[in-house]
């Protein structure tokens, strides 16, 4: 069974040119994923939705049934 990629995730301290230009080629592709962005930035990037890393990480322990050891998420 072959599974397709949904999100695309950055995690950074800030949200960097470098960082907008290499979310902009995804939009750019047309590939269908979500794109997310965990920062203490308040900078906002049109089609890329912010999230709490806090939360990811829990989500991630919750859907992979603890079996992902907590250093590695």
């Amino acid at each position: 069974m072959s599974k397709k990629i949904q999100s695309i995730i950055w995690i950074s301290k800030d949200i960097p040119e470098s960082l907008i230009e290499t979310i902009k080629k995804y939009q750019d592709s047309k590939i269908k994923v979500d794109l997310l962005v965990s920062s203490n930035s308040t900078k906002k990037i049109e089609g890329v939705k912010k999230i709490n890393k806090e939360e990811l990480c829990k989500e991630i322990i919750n859907k992979t049934n603890n079996k992902v050891p907590k250093d590695v998420i």
